[in-house]
């Protein structure tokens, strides 16, 4: 979707959901506030020096310490060395079955949150790391491999960085369509590679207070589950039968 710039006489775009739910148009809330709109001419662009980068470690990912500086806002030049995890980018993706108002999850054990006291698996959205394939080709071969189905109509919804003070991780986030007739296996991911992961599905409004119960924690999962729930949840007026996908 392109962007454009809300102003007299020109239409603010509305969500990218907007296109499988035509009924839906005109209703959005979501307006941009002054301060996003001042936001977007802000020239805050600051002129960065690499002083120096030692590999700390390669493995998966390349860990590196960096030196360097940049000219800050308040026009103090600030010198500074990081540590900063490379492992690629990522991408994401929420399926969503309209006539059922239902979303597709995926359920696995993960080690860093279990070394950081959270002893549940984590319930997230099914994504992957590029490794160098685009990002729509790349999460419909994971949603097949982890989910167990075929998804329809992509739409690109948003980007986020999954943790900018430590990783280069930039995440591609989704929306896409299902329906029963989509499943094609049981999923479950790549034993072979160590996955073992459990398919969930669950109407959007139960995900959603997964959330506000502390059982979703992790940010992409979150981030397109209120995407989702500000576009779509809450609307009961809204004929969802009309559902129309590509």
């Amino acid at each position: 979707m392109t962007e454009r710039k809300p102003g007299r006489g020109k239409k603010v775009p509305e969500p990218c959901w907007i296109g499988h739910f035509p009924a839906l148009a005109g209703t959005s809330q979501l307006q941009p506030t002054s301060t996003a709109r001042r936001g977007k001419g802000l020239k805050m662009n600051p002129q960065v020096h690499i002083r120096a980068t030692e590999v700390l470690a390669r493995g998966k990912a390349t860990t590196k310490k960096v030196t360097f500086d940049y000219k800050a806002h308040d026009g103090e030049l600030v010198v500074n060395t990081r540590e900063v995890y490379d492992r690629g980018d990522a991408v994401a993706v929420l399926p969503f079955d309209a006539a059922r108002r239902t979303v597709l999850l995926t359920r696995q054990f993960r080690l860093p949150a279990w070394l950081n006291g959270y002893r549940e698996p984590l319930i997230e959205a099914c994504a992957g790391r590029l490794e160098g394939e685009a990002a729509e080709t790349r999460i419909l071969s994971e949603a097949e491999e982890e989910l167990g189905y075929r998804l329809h109509s992509l739409r690109k919804v948003f980007e986020l960085f999954s943790s900018p003070g430590i990783l280069t991780e930039k995440v591609a986030c989704y929306f896409a369509t299902y329906s029963p007739h989509d499943k094609i296996s049981e999923g479950g991911g790549l034993h072979e590679e160590g996955e073992h992961i459990e398919v969930l599905e669950q109407h959007l409004e139960e995900a959603f207070g997964l959330i506000e119960a502390g059982a979703i924690l992790d940010a992409k999962t979150v981030a397109l589950l209120q995407r989702a729930h500000l576009e779509m949840g809450k609307r009961e007026a809204s004929p969802i039968s009309q559902f129309r996908s590509s």
